[in-house]
């Protein structure tokens, strides 16, 4: 019995492409890389809007992706532990990495950057509930002189020094000089 010629084609592998010229192949690969990243750059613009919107406001203060210019100061905050000092850490206020609150850090000096799109009070309390900590005080000093209200008030103005110690061991207010043109 004589075998019958196979008369049907075989279907190209998609999935390989050599069914494409050699030529064509080349000629596309611009725009595949192209593609590629435009995707990846919709993904990193989508993953920062998102990040930003998954940071809720704190004390009516938001996160934004760009510092407000209605307000622009600085404060200064030292921390004393039983007399030894305490690190204020960069990134407070850095929310998701994707945004910054109207009061935070920018590195571990104890400057508080204020910078509001709004025309408002901040106070320490404010910058204590964007930081996620607890404001526990012993002694609190405001510019140098002992502070005898609730410190989560103190105003947080240009160049206010706020100095809050917990005891038994306290040392004297420490003075921070700001840099030229602050």
């Amino acid at each position: 019995m004589a075998k019958k010629p196979n008369s049907k084609k075989k279907k190209p592998n998609i999935a390989s492409a050599k069914h494409i010229p050699k030529a064509q192949r080349k000629s596309m690969l611009p725009w595949v890389f192209g593609g590629v990243i435009v995707l990846l750059l919709v993904g990193l613009i989508w993953g920062t809007i998102r990040g930003a919107a998954a940071s809720e406001p704190i004390d009516g203060i938001a996160c934004e992706s760009m510092e407000g210019s209605a307000i622009h100061n600085h404060a200064h905050l030292s921390i004393f532990e039983d007399g030894k000092a305490v690190t204020v850490p960069n990134g407070i206020g850095n929310g998701n990495n994707a945004c910054y609150y109207w009061l935070h850090t920018h590195d571990a000096t104890g400057v508080i950057h204020v910078e509001s799109p709004q025309v408002r009070e901040f106070t320490l309390g404010n910058f204590y509930n964007i930081w996620g900590k607890e404001l526990k005080a012993d002694r609190v000093y405001v510019n140098g002189e002992l502070f005898s209200g609730d410190p989560k008030t103190i105003k947080l103005e240009q160049h206010t020094q706020v100095t809050v110690e917990t005891g038994p061991t306290f040392v004297d207010p420490p003075t921070f000089t700001f840099p030229a043109g602050d």
